[in-house]
């Protein structure tokens, strides 16, 4: 099944082939690597990634959903993101996103975090969604301090501090 998420002014989709050098830019961007622990990956690791990204769009049932974000108007890629299944049993899931530099504060990435907030909960029947980003990442706790949350703390991972939040 093929998925596309609608909001106001992004399309939201399956990554297709044809979106693998969107992908590989956007995976070797500085500012997608600042926060987290990731070095540059290598033309390998990227095709890798991107044929595990495209394998996924195979399943019906997913534990794991990566997906382009692009804009209404003239279909322009602009980010990722990614919802995956932390807990079956409780049925918890975690999400996260990235938005190309050339298109960040446009509320991008609070508009595609709320549309993935509501296919979690109304499609994939989620319990309980949550985010984390690193502490020094103010743009992404930003995202998190939009409307769908309950909590939000700090805590250590990994000798990195976060910032965590549960919708």
């Amino acid at each position: 099944m093929s998925i596309i998420l609608k909001s106001e002014r992004l399309i939201i989709r399956d990554f297709k082939p044809d979106d693998y050098n969107f992908f590989c830019m956007q995976e070797s961007a500085e500012s997608t690597l600042k926060y987290e622990s990731d070095s540059i990956p290598t033309n390998e690791v990227l095709k890798e990634k991107f044929k595990e990204i495209m394998n996924l769009t195979q399943n019906d049932k997913r534990s794991k959903y990566s997906l382009l974000v692009e804009t209404r108007d003239g279909k322009i890629p602009v980010g990722r993101v990614v919802i995956w299944q932390i807990d079956e049993k409780i049925n918890e899931w975690e999400m996260g996103w990235t938005i190309h530099i050339d298109h960040t504060k446009k509320g991008y990435a609070s508009e595609a975090a709320n549309a993935l907030i509501i296919f979690g909960f109304e499609e994939l029947s989620a319990n309980r969604i949550c985010a984390n980003c690193n502490e020094a990442n103010i743009a992404s706790e930003r995202v998190m301090q939009k409307p769908f949350y309950d909590k939000l703390e700090s805590l250590m991972t990994n000798g990195m501090e976060v910032v965590y939040i549960r919708f």
